[in-house]
């Protein structure tokens, strides 16, 4: 499998805030593993996916898209730069993608995410794939943006941030949790969400990776350990899979990425 790190993603920072340039670092020091260095962006991609009009807006703006999402000079750049490898990086790679993209809607960023890199590696897709989202937070704008070519299967807390994912159908699987998640409840979860996806004919795995279920993250009251992200990556196995970093603010999210990376090799 590949490492994949965006180029200048360290550019993309505000000081104080928790979506820093440290959480890269925190997972390759555990890592150990070279990463490939990806240096392409393509707006028109973004463009495919996202309103124009909202992809020229960020691109001549620096401030606050809203209160938790920052934009400075260089990030309309990096982000564009990170969807184009999200869509292009090669089957089981694990791209490290800052800024993060499940939250960021058709014609709007938000919750720390600019362009939706989670719906943009599934919407060029010929394959049928399945969205896995363990981030714990809901992907509201994954859902928004979701591809005809996919479906969608999300464990998130039922409270709080950004309040969506309280509903199921034929294309969705949303868990709402209102309670400390254990490794375990999570793995039960993963059963289902797999089931899900082989009722469905998915051929392909876009996970949004977000570690922030951490016991130690500040941003959610899950209680998962590193450990259980080497099972997220033995299940992965048996799929071809691209996975993209989400949230996760603790410097525990080393250890659980490189659980995820023993998993999968």
């Amino acid at each position: 499998m590949d490492i994949v790190v965006i180029k200048d993603h360290e550019k993309h920072f505000h000081p104080g805030h928790p979506e820093s340039p440290r959480r890269v670092d925190w997972i390759l020091e555990e890592i150990k593993e070279k990463p490939k260095l990806w240096e392409k962006g393509d707006e028109e991609l973004v463009k495919a996916l996202h309103d124009p009009r909202y992809v020229e807006a960020v691109k001549s703006f620096v401030g606050w898209l809203d209160p938790d999402t920052y934009v400075t000079s260089y990030t309309y750049e990096v982000a564009v730069r990170a969807f184009t490898a999200a869509v292009e990086a090669e089957e089981n790679s694990f791209v490290l993608t800052r800024p993060p993209g499940h939250h960021a809607e058709r014609n709007r960023g938000m919750g720390f995410c600019i362009f939706n890199n989670t719906a943009g590696a599934a919407f060029f897709r010929e394959e049928k794939v399945g969205i896995l989202d363990v981030d714990a937070h809901h992907g509201n704008g994954t859902e928004d943006l979701l591809p005809e070519n996919a479906v969608y299967a999300s464990v998130h807390m039922g409270a709080g941030y950004p309040g969506t994912g309280k509903e199921s159908d034929e294309r969705r699987f949303n868990v709402p949790v209102y309670h400390p998640l254990t490794d375990g409840e999570f793995l039960r979860f993963l059963e289902k969400a797999f089931r899900f996806f082989k009722e469905r004919g998915v051929e392909f795995i876009v996970l949004s990776l977000g570690f922030d279920g951490l016991y130690t993250d500040p941003l959610s009251y899950f209680s998962l350990t590193p450990k259980v992200f080497f099972h997220l990556g033995r299940k992965l196995r048996e799929w071809s899979w691209v996975a993209v970093l989400e949230g996760g603010y603790s410097p525990l999210i080393g250890e659980a990425a490189r659980n995820f990376v023993e998993g999968v090799e």
